[in-house]
């Protein structure tokens, strides 16, 4: 009785756990074995069916659990398609590698009228240019007033980049009293010259991690750690925020809409929410049950899709997401596991391409800039692949 009773237990704090975070797979995947546990194996078979069409891979070979699943064949079938998953997915190729190893990077942004990437670094405090010939120039650094720089987008009307930027331990230099400190940062797109910095107040912690530039010259961002969507006018003197708080958990990229009177933002521990920017009613998109969205970091527009880099998993997997209307219709999933992306972050999408970092070694990161002598460095991979206008 006492063992039924922790199983009971047990399932119900998976109900529990799975009800605040559906589309987490990890959640959904011992969901399935507490239902196993508990001798429920038709609703286990069910559950693991749905891992599988998320396509994620776990072990389950040492679950005691579900030993007695194993017996039935849906559950079999679905064990085994759970361990495929472990094979790896990769449609995008290297388009090029950045003679820096020692950049912990970020941010990737793409000029299209000198050809140029531009690529910033949380721990050297600094962007580099890569010219068209693919070779890496000193773009601008700390004395653009740069802390960790993050997301970055280029302006090409108004010739800026704009760069998102946070002091943050990891960072060269780290200063504790700056700790928490977050701008945004509007450079000269042809020298790298600071021309405006727009800091938010102080009081509580901020990390502006991503930023986008709409067709009439606004700028968005969000902050990751006092969750807010803030718009900056063009002309204007100061971040607005949009939406703050609740329901927003970890904000991180954002993209607009096509028509432009949305803008997409993805929450690292939710999903996907809509926000109408002229009456900031926001909404969490819905989504299939096997849609395994959480943990989602650059997001990007691809035609009516959106494209989403998902390092908050394991493997990390890039995404393609159909929307219709307050919905996310489709997930297609474009790389798993690819081998030139153990640690992807950041890209831009450019015509029908997108390009995006493979390799942040955001693990060889320790504070004051320092570097984990245990992690070997690499150049810093941009991969990239079709998808559509």
């Amino acid at each position: 009785a006492r063992k039924a009773g922790r199983t009971h237990a047990a399932l119900e704090a998976s109900l529990q756990a799975y009800a605040l975070r559906p589309h987490h797979g990890g959640i959904v995947f011992e969901l399935a074995a507490a239902y196993a546990a508990a001798g429920r194996i038709e609703d286990a078979a069910e559950w693991l069916k749905v891992v599988a069409e998320m396509g994620f891979p776990f072990r389950t070979d040492d679950r005691e659990e579900l030993r007695a699943c194993r017996e039935q064949p849906a559950c079999r079938d679905a064990l085994t398609a759970i361990e495929r998953n472990r094979e790896p997915k990769a449609t995008s190729t290297v388009a090029f590698r950045v003679a820096a190893p020692r950049l912990v990077p970020e941010g990737l942004a793409y000029d299209a009228a000198s050809d140029s990437f531009f690529m910033s670094s949380v721990r050297q405090r600094l962007i580099l240019r890569v010219d068209r010939s693919r070779r890496p120039q000193p773009f601008a650094d700390r004395g653009a007033g740069l802390w960790a720089a993050l997301g970055l987008a280029v302006d090409a009307p108004r010739r800026r980049l704009w760069v998102a930027t946070a002091a943050m331990a990891e960072m060269a230099d780290a200063l504790p009293a700056d700790e928490g400190r977050s701008a945004l940062v509007a450079l000269d797109l042809a020298t790298g010259r600071a021309l405006a910095r727009y800091e938010l107040p102080r009081g509580r912690p901020h990390v502006l991690g991503d930023v986008i530039v709409g067709p009439t010259g606004d700028v968005f961002t969000t902050d990751s750690t006092s969750p807010a969507l803030y718009r900056l006018p063009a002309g204007g003197r100061a971040l607005e925020p949009i939406a703050a708080g609740e329901p927003f958990v970890s904000l991180q990229g954002l993209a607009l809409s096509a028509d432009g009177k949305r803008l997409f933002v993805a929450d690292y521990a939710k999903g996907i929410f809509a926000v109408e920017l002229d009456s900031r009613r926001v909404r969490l998109l819905d989504a299939p049950r096997a849609a395994g969205i959480l943990g989602i970091d650059g997001l990007y527009r691809a035609g009516q899709s959106l494209i989403g880099v998902q390092n908050g998993t394991a493997p990390p997997r890039l995404l393609r997401l159909g929307i219709e209307g307050d919905r996310i219709a489709s997930v297609e999933v474009l790389d798993a596991g690819h081998p030139s992306a153990p640690d992807p972050t950041l890209g831009v999408v450019s015509g029908d391409r997108f390009f995006y970092i493979g390799n942040s070694q955001w693990e060889s990161a320790r504070p004051g800039g320092q570097v984990d002598p245990s992690v070997k460095l690499e150049d810093p991979v941009i991969l990239g692949l079709e998808v559509g206008k």
